[in-house]
């Protein structure tokens, strides 16, 4: 059998992770009070699964020179790492909804097409993760009652 790449372990590791949210969605808890988090698990479980799957498909379809080839795109992807880091760090400390406004915000400005300097894609960018933001605020504290850390705000 031919050594898995990178991609397919990658996404064993996503499983791996899903499984564990899951677990601890459904582990000792009320049915009520966490069923968006179990909503959210199974979601991110179902996803995972369908990514090992398609991972491993595409792995077995290269050639034996093509595997050896296929490696992680490093510098494309510690900016969005680092994204995620401080958007965990912050979370606590200025909100919810501060923190996913600035890495909405800094994942598009990165990863976008148009360039920063761009302004009128600045501006659309500005006001989409205002009305992004302004979605979830009202998905989570009005629909589904689900209170968020406020940090600063309070």
């Amino acid at each position: 059998m031919k050594a898995l790449n990178r991609d397919f372990w990658a996404s064993i590791i996503g499983l791996a992770v899903a499984i564990i949210f899951s677990f601890a969605s459904f582990y000792k808890t009320d049915a009520e009070v966490y069923l968006f988090p179990r909503i959210i698990a199974i979601a991110i479980f179902l996803l995972a699964l369908i990514q090992c799957v398609l991972a491993y498909k595409r792995f077995s379809k290269l050639h034996e020179r093509e595997q050896e080839r296929v490696s992680i795109a490093w510098k494309e992807l510690f900016p969005g790492l680092f994204i995620a880091v401080a958007y965990v760090l912050l979370l606590e400390l200025v909100g919810f909804y501060v923190s996913a406004f600035l890495a909405f915000l800094s994942i598009v400005l990165i990863y976008g097409k148009r360039s920063i300097s761009d302004k009128k894609a600045l501006i659309i960018k500005f006001s989409i993760g205002t009305i992004l933001i302004s979605v979830l605020y009202f998905l989570f504290w009005y629909l589904l009652n689900v209170r968020t850390p406020t940090g600063w705000l309070l």
